[in-house]
């Protein structure tokens, strides 16, 4: 019996000898066979194409978070990192004032350029959507680092990488579509000027040098339209200026063209008086060659007076208590001048009312003694 155990085990061990051999033939034979051999099962053709789509599409569109710099960095929170601020920091009354160097702030400004957002269709500055301005955006995409809607009505506010690109870019304006995006940059002021009642003889691009000689370097100008001859007004020539504002106060006020006198209409410009010729204010508001009586002058200064009396509770007047003393001292005085002038009419009156009283009386009691 042992022996037959013995002989049983041997020969499984044979078995699995051979098996593993036959094994070790087969897999090695195939890792010798190249795949040009057994080539990969075929998949569809349809889904490989629209994957391969999906990739092109989402490498093409960036957002734009990822075109300005989007994401999160982590801040130092070093109290000693911290306290080199305190320099600018100010504190009064429950407010805190953060005063940033004018330096900096300097800096800064040349980084921005704040955009007007004017409508082509009404020819006027309006409020834009955003995909609208996304759009007009899309050429200088890559250099912005910040984008928000301004203070002040149709306006928003650019931020760019350095100041280099921010002038290469203040220098144009962008379209599309209905939208235009006209730059104001580090205090260039963008306005309108009109020309009314041009004759049909005179050529508007005459009148455009006109405006513009010995000033080409220190303006942009925008779209230039023309409306057509009409009756009673002509034609009308409606530029688009950016330059300081200094230059734009600069700016002719007339041309003339021959015997024509045409005036300069220009948006922003403070207001020439014709009657002393000064700016800031019109012929209707003129002081020169009138002179003021004693009566007016002394009207003005009381009226200066009570206006800074009335400004004055702990620092300002509340203008409704300061009607209504006005109307309380009224009616005393009022009710003083009656009595002054009634004078002893009311001393009268009420002898008058005592007198009855009395009548009034004696007559209840003789009543009562006759009952």
């Amino acid at each position: 019996m042992p022996k037959s155990s013995s002989s049983s085990s041997g020969d499984e061990s044979s078995i699995e000898r051979e098996a593993k051999k036959i094994e070790s033939l087969i897999f090695d034979n195939f890792s010798d066979v190249s795949e040009s051999e057994f080539p990969a099962l075929p998949r569809d053709t349809n889904t490989n194409r629209k994957t391969e789509k999906r990739t092109i599409q989402n490498e093409e569109k960036k957002s734009f978070a990822s075109a300005a710099g989007g994401g999160t960095r982590q801040l130092s929170t070093d109290i000693k990192e911290l306290l080199n601020y305190k320099d600018m920091i100010t504190e009064q009354d429950g407010i805190v004032k953060v005063e940033i160097p004018e330096e900096e702030l300097t800096e800064e400004k040349k980084k921005i350029i704040i955009f007007k957002t004017f409508c082509l269709k009404a020819l006027n500055i309006d409020k834009i959507c955003d995909q609208k301005i996304e759009k007009c955006l899309k050429p200088i995409w890559q250099d912005i680092t910040y984008l928000a809607r301004g203070k002040k009505f149709g306006t928003i506010v650019v931020s760019f990488k350095n100041a280099e690109t921010a002038q290469k870019h203040a220098i144009k304006s962008l379209e599309s579509e209905d939208t235009m995006l006209i730059p104001i940059y580090i205090g260039m002021r963008t306005s309108k000027e009109r020309i009314p009642r041009i004759p049909p003889g005179v050529n508007p691009m005459c009148l455009m040098a006109a405006v513009l000689v010995n000033r080409e370097d220190n303006i942009n100008l925008l779209p230039a339209t023309v409306t057509e001859n009409t009756y009673w007004t002509g034609q009308t020539l409606n530029l688009t200026l950016q330059a300081d504002l200094k230059i734009l106060e600069r700016l002719p006020e007339i041309v003339e063209v021959g015997e024509e006198v045409l005036n300069i209409l220009v948006e922003g410009r403070k207001p020439r008086c014709f009657q002393c010729g000064h700016l800031s204010h019109i012929k209707k508001y003129c002081k020169e060659g009138v002179e003021e009586s004693d009566g007016e002058e002394e009207e003005r200064e009381r009226e200066t007076e009570e206006k800074s009396k009335q400004q004055k509770v702990n620092g300002r007047l509340e203008p409704a208590k300061a009607e209504q003393a006005e109307t309380k001292k009224k009616k005393k005085n009022g009710q003083e001048r009656q009595t002054e002038e009634s004078g002893g009419g009311d001393e009268q009156r009420n002898s008058c009312t005592i007198q009855q009283k009395r009548r009034f009386n004696a007559g209840n009691k003789n009543q009562k003694i006759s009952n």
